[in-house]
C-alpha cells in the first residue's frame, strides 16, 4: 500500500521507554488519522469530478447549441436530421443553411469523442457559415475550408471528414462536394462516381471536385457518419451499407403513404443505438434525410 504520512515520536515526557500499549494506541491514532487522509482525498476528488461533470455538461450544452432545433420548412422537401451523441461531448456534427432558393446541407465528423473535438466542431460549423455566406459551390467551400482550419488541426493532431451538398429548391439540382466522407445514398439508386478529396486536416493544398447530379420528384438522398454503417450487432456482423438500403426501399414500399424523413431519420438511429447492439453506445450516429415532393 502507498505511505501517506508518517509519524514521528521522540521520547516519552516521563522518561520512561514506549510500552506495548503505547504502540497499540500510536496505531490506533495512525489508522484514524489515515482514515481522514483517505476521505479528505476522496472528497477532493469527488468535487473535482462534480466540477468535470459540470464542465463536461456546460460543453454538451455549447455543442448541442449549434446542432440545428427544428429542420428548415421549404417548399417541395421533407428535410429531418439527428444526432445521437455517444458520450457527452462528441465529433459528429450537421447543418441546414439556406442561401436564396439554395439549400446547403453539411455532415461532418471530428476525429475524436472528447471536449477537443466538440470544440473543433463548433469552429468547424462557425468557419462553414461564414464561407457560405459569400460563397456558392460546394467544392470551392471545402478548399477554404480546409485551408482555413488546417493550421488548427495539424497542431491538434486531429482531421474531419466532410460532405457538403446545395440543392436547389427550385429546379432539384444538387452540387455534391466530398472530403474524405461516405458518399450520399438517393433514394432512386443513382450513385456519385467521382472520387473523393482528403479529410480536412491532412494537405493544405488539397482541392476538391464537385459533382452535379439531379434530384428528382419523389427522390431524396441520406447522408450519414461512420457510426451509423460501422456499429456493431450483437452477432459481431456491422450495419453495412447493404442495410441502410433497405431502410429506404422499406421507405417507399407504400408509394400511397411513403415515409416521412422524421421517421426515417428517428428508424436508423433507434435500430443502430438500441436494436442492433443491446449495448452501449461506441460512436456517435448522425442520419440527415432530404426528400423532394412529387
Amino acid at each position: 500500500e502507498n505511505s501517506v504520512g508518517v509519524i514521528n515520536l521522540t521520547d516519552r515526557i516521563d522518561g520512561k521507554r514506549f510500552t506495548k500499549k503505547d504502540l497499540k494506541l500510536l496505531s490506533t491514532i495512525a489508522n484514524q488519522a489515515m482514515a481522514c487522509l483517505h476521505i479528505r482525498d476522496l472528497v477532493k476528488e469527488l468535487h473535482q469530478s462534480a466540477c468535470l461533470k459540470r464542465e463536461m455538461e456546460n460543453v454538451q450544452r455549447i455543442q448541442a447549441s449549434y446542432l440545428p432545433k427544428q429542420s428548415p420548412i421549404v417548399a417541395g422537401f421533407d428535410i429531418a436530421g439527428r444526432c445521437a451523441m455517444a458520450q457527452a461531448a462528441g465529433g459528429d456534427y450537421f447543418d441546414f443553411f439556406l442561401k436564396g432558393h439554395f439549400l446547403y446541407v453539411a455532415i461532418a465528423d471530428v476525429a475524436g469523442h472528447d471536449t477537443t473535438s466538440a470544440v473543433t466542431m463548433v469552429n468547424l460549423r462557425a468557419r462553414l457559415a461564414s464561407l457560405i455566406a459569400y460563397e456558392k459551390l460546394p467544392a470551392r467551400i471545402l478548399d477554404q475550408l480546409n485551408t482555413g482550419l488546417f493550421a488548427d488541426l495539424s497542431h491538434l493532431e486531429q482531421f474531419i471528414s466532410c460532405l457538403l451538398v446545395r440543392i436547389n429548391t427550385q429546379t432539384g439540382e444538387c452540387v455534391v462536394a466530398n472530403a474524405g466522407h461516405y458518399p450520399p445514398l438517393f433514394f432512386s439508386g443513382q450513385v456519385l462516381l467521382g472520387e473523393s478529396g482528403l479529410v480536412l486536416g491532412v494537405d493544405s493544398t488539397e482541392t476538391y471536385c464537385d459533382e452535379f447530379v439531379t434530384l428528382a420528384p419523389d427522390d431524396g438522398l441520406l447522408i450519414y457518419t461512420d457510426g451509423v454503417i460501422e456499429s456493431t450487432a450483437r452477432d459481431g456482423s456491422l450495419f453495412g451499407i447493404d442495410r441502410l438500403k433497405k431502410i429506404i426501399a422499406q421507405s417507399k414500399k407504400d408509394p400511397s403513404a411513403p415515409l416521412r424523413a422524421r421517421k426515417i431519420v428517428d428508424s436508423i438511429i433507434k435500430t443502430v443505438t438500441v436494436d442492433q447492439t443491446g449495448q452501449r453506445q461506441r460512436d456517435d450516429v448522425t442520419v440527415v434525410v432530404v426528400k423532394r415532393s412529387v
